[in-house]
């Protein structure tokens, strides 16, 4: 008997950098890593919230995080795999970050249904490892009707 198959859906998702640190300037990552922040606070400046009004206290660390652009066709694992790509050159500093207190990774938004999947091989996840990046995958509900700021894991 032949298994029944099912076909899984193509799952959506958002894909962005995002670093923090106790006390690194948000330009000087900007400089390191040759990217523009899409949301970035440094340490000690007044908490706002995302649409610029004043909230009460600081930041108690810096923060910096890139939305990462993808065309439409390219799939989760083939981004991760670019960006972990064009980070290489960037290996020294990634390390420095981590060992004076920082983080760095990719946050995964994940709009997708319960049949949707991907797979980030073991390849992929060692040269995440080897830099020092970490996942964070955020399930996320799909707003109704089309998005244009997201598309589908058409890979």
């Amino acid at each position: 008997m032949i298994p029944k198959t099912r076909s899984l859906a193509r799952p959506r998702f958002e894909l962005s950098l995002r670093l923090r640190h106790p006390r690194l300037d948000p330009q000087e990552i900007s400089a390191a890593l040759r990217l523009w922040p899409s949301v970035a606070w440094r340490r000690g400046e007044a908490k706002r919230t995302p649409t610029g009004k004043p909230l009460p206290g600081v930041y108690d660390a810096s923060y910096w995080s890139c939305e990462l652009a993808r065309p439409r066709s390219m799939g989760l694992a083939d981004l991760l795999r670019k960006s972990v790509a064009e980070l290489e050159s960037c290996a020294d500093f990634l390390k420095r970050l981590r060992a004076t207190g920082g983080s760095a990774g990719f946050l995964i938004g994940w709009l997708a249904g319960s049949s949707a999947g991907t797979l980030l091989d073991s390849l992929l996840l060692s040269k995440l490892a080897e830099l020092q990046l970490d996942l964070f995958l955020e399930p996320r509900s799909p707003a109704p009707g089309p998005s244009p700021a997201v598309a589908s894991d058409d890979a």
